[in-house]
């Protein structure tokens, strides 16, 4: 009796603790967080989310700032809005504004569940140098328009490298060059 006592008051004790544990925080990331480019192209930066539920709409203000080396070309929406197959509204509010990208979007109809990929930013490396990309606003909103708790994550480090000239001679050429020399 005395055991089964115990036994009671030990799994209520625990079951109290389970319960008043910390979920892990949901959070609103860029991928990846940090990216090395060694040619002036363009390249992708995602604004995902991690295991987040119920995912209705969406406001979001990434910052760019550190060297100006990089240029926003374009914003697109990334698949997890659409993922469940229902319409979606998306909207790029401030094309041309070179120190912050600020995006609208919502799904039309239910709402989805993370991890995914709200939108991509895709960035052209201009010139050596670092750059960051960080959360100046976010707001999540669940199917009833009220916000979703959630972290941000800390910014996306984008270094832009020298570029390493590359000699564009074939094998044969510089063969037939050293030849030409004996």
């Amino acid at each position: 009796m005395i055991f089964s006592k115990r036994l009671f008051w030990l799994s209520a004790a625990s079951l109290l603790l389970t319960a008043a544990a910390p979920a892990g925080a949901s959070e609103l990331r860029f991928s990846p967080a940090d990216t090395m480019i060694t040619s002036f192209d363009v390249f992708p930066v995602h604004v995902a989310v991690d295991a987040i539920a119920g995912i209705m709409g969406y406001n979001i203000t990434a910052t760019i700032t550190g060297d100006p080396c990089v240029q926003v070309q374009d914003v697109v929406e990334g698949g997890l809005p659409g993922s469940d197959g229902d319409p979606t509204f998306f909207r790029w509010l401030n094309p041309g504004d070179a120190g912050a990208v600020t995006v609208n979007g919502s799904v039309l109809g239910t709402t989805v569940d993370g991890p995914g990929i709200l939108f991509t930013i895709y960035l052209k490396a201009l010139c050596p140098g670092t750059a960051w990309v960080d959360f100046g606003y976010s707001d999540l909103r669940n199917g009833v328009n009220v916000s979703i708790p959630h972290e941000c994550a800390g910014p996306a480090r984008i270094v832009i490298d020298e570029v390493i000239p590359v000699d564009e001679s074939s094998w044969g050429a510089v063969k037939s060059l050293f030849r030409a020399t004996r």
